[in-house]
């Protein structure tokens, strides 16, 4: 399709659309281009300069831009999140007056707190997770890891303590193929080292 120049009203209802899901090919057929033009102008990539306040209206390079660096969301403003997307829908048939004054769809949310809008339907599924939350967990996955490998390294020092009483002459590397695949020579040659170091 041949290049055509977009106003910046078009540019702006372009990212609002794809932003609410809207089918890019759909658009680039609506808008007489290609999908891949539709997709730089959601992203930022042409017509860069063209800004709004609107919510969903910015493009994904300002919009990530923003997310680095206001993404860290408190246990307070999740609950407020919560609080205002359920009065939202408690009132989403209510008239339009109402619902200019309060347009806190997941959109809106998502420009007013500056994450993304999948945080938002994640924060209001009971879905999301705060950072704090995910360091807790990534260290007891790391805790549960190390007892694990532990526990893995007495049961292969115990087999190498039986190898080496038949054959206290045996090498790492034959240890090694004893022990199994997944077993290699450095870790053979550090648990007989730690055995030979308690029996010092």
């Amino acid at each position: 399709m041949a290049n055509r120049k977009f106003t910046d009203e078009e540019v702006l209802d372009i990212r609002f659309e794809v932003r609410g899901g809207a089918d890019q090919e759909e658009l680039a057929e609506a808008y007489e281009c290609s999908r891949q033009t539709i997709g730089r102008i959601a992203r930022g990539k042409v017509y860069a300069n063209v800004t709004s306040n609107k919510p969903g209206c910015q493009p994904f390079s300002l919009r990530k831009a923003q997310n680095k660096r206001k993404n860290s969301l408190t246990p307070q403003q999740v609950e407020e999140i919560k609080e205002r997307y359920a009065f939202y829908k408690e009132n989403a048939r209510a008239a339009d007056e109402l619902k200019k004054k309060n347009p806190d769809n997941q959109l809106a949310l998502a420009y007013k707190y500056g994450v993304s809008q999948l945080t938002i339907s994640q924060i209001v599924n009971g879905k999301f997770i705060t950072r704090k939350e995910l360091k807790k967990k990534e260290g007891e996955r790391k805790d549960r890891k190390h007892e694990e490998k532990v526990k893995e390294d007495e049961e292969l020092k115990d087999q190498i303590r039986d190898l080496l009483e038949e054959n206290p002459n045996i090498s790492n590397r034959y240890l090694a193929q004893e022990l199994g695949d997944g077993v290699g020579r450095r870790r053979t040659k550090r648990l007989r080292e730690e055995i030979e170091e308690d029996t010092e």
